[in-house]
């Protein structure tokens, strides 16, 4: 005990105590502050949004448009190629894909006013239960219902207004493959641009931090959609063994989901598990073992060997980029919070590597 309370007071130990009550008091001041960016990242958003599904395309075809001119293709006539093959896979897959989900959304929505009655017979159930209770504790739980009812209306009401301006954005999607393109095309030339923008004794250090940041980032990237894509198809096959209603759909976006991290596979598996409440609700316990199969698949499996451990991320720091991102950008905020914080990493180490370099080369005796 004597030991624990010396290693306590110890000036390490009042430094490492003192270091963690500041990154504390940052981090509440930070979620104190968030609100009034919120505009400023809306916008930032609505301009950076097509630049970054470029990145992330670009990301995903430049191995392949590298492997293709290291046999001798010219780089327009190999992005060319590539761009074929990519976009009429996705156009495929589309064509053959957005009939059946279309069907099932249809049949969703014609039967939400089923949904519906069905949800307020339980509450009516819920709320003759609760009259057995004392009347504080029915109080409270009747406003925590009352609540969370409001929360979900708020949220289906703000998801139909996304939806509903996905039309609007199309043009912006369009332009992303010629963002992509020329990313590809003249990498070598952004390269030397910014280069020659950089004093001579910057330079090194930029090219480490873009190669370090390129390696990261591409790895995530291209890893965590891979991985994506397979649990998407482990969903679907699960759902539709089991006879799940509207079995494409959830795969789609319990796939779609796990790009976000810890939380996404969680909002999945609920929602998921709602709709099979809602129409089959023996199947609920296969959508819980369905989905506790591809989550432990996906940790030991695919994560390990496609998206690697690279990033070296401790789960509570990703938890809480996670949640800040959440606050300043909702959706798009959990989705970028990620791969922004990677690059914001790698400039920071390689920033505080390059300063203790510099640091001990002036310590050196000079001749």
């Amino acid at each position: 005990m004597r030991g624990v309370l010396k290693s306590v007071f110890s000036l390490s130990g009042l430094i490492a105590s003192a270091v963690l009550v500041l990154i504390m008091v940052a981090i509440f001041l930070l979620f104190q502050v968030l609100p009034f960016f919120k505009p400023l990242f809306r916008l930032a958003m609505t301009v950076l949004f097509p630049l970054f599904l470029a990145v992330v395309v670009a990301y995903l075809l430049h191995p392949v448009v590298d492997m293709l001119t290291k046999l001798r293709l010219r780089r327009s006539l190999a992005i060319l190629v590539v761009y074929v093959l990519f976009f009429g896979g996705i156009l495929l897959f589309g064509w053959l894909l957005f009939p059946l989900l279309t069907v099932q959304v249809r049949e969703m929505m014609a039967r939400l006013p089923e949904y519906e009655d069905q949800l307020r017979q339980w509450y009516y159930l819920i709320d003759h239960r609760l009259e057995q209770l004392p009347s504080g504790i029915h109080q409270a739980v009747d406003r925590a219902i009352g609540n969370f009812e409001s929360g979900v209306s708020s949220w289906i009401t703000r998801l139909f207004t996304s939806l509903s301006g996905l039309p609007s954005q199309a043009v912006t999607v369009l332009v992303v493959p010629f963002f992509a393109f020329y990313l590809l095309k003249d990498v070598e030339k952004i390269h030397s641009l910014l280069l020659r923008l950089l004093p001579r004794s910057k330079r090194k250090v930029f090219l480490r931090v873009i190669r370090d940041i390129d390696r990261n980032l591409g790895e995530y990237i291209r890893g965590q959609l891979l991985v994506c894509l397979f649990v998407g198809v482990m969903a679907f096959m699960g759902y539709y063994l089991i006879g799940l209603p509207y079995a494409l759909l959830l795969g789609v976006v319990v796939g779609v989901m796990n790009i976000i991290p810890y939380f996404g596979p969680i909002l999945g598996t609920v929602l998921s598990g709602s709709v099979a409440l809602l129409t089959e609700p023996r199947l609920v316990i296969w959508i819980v073992f369905i989905n506790i199969f591809i989550q432990i698949t996906e940790g030991n499996f695919l994560n390990p060997y496609i998206v690697g451990k690279r990033l070296r991320l401790h789960p509570m720091l990703i938890i809480i980029i996670l949640l800040i991102g959440a606050e300043v950008g909702g959706l798009m905020g959990l989705l970028f919070a990620v791969p922004l914080f990677v690059i914001f990493k790698v400039i920071v180490v390689n920033s505080l590597v390059n300063m203790y370099r510099t640091a001990r080369i002036d310590k050196l005796p000079h001749q």
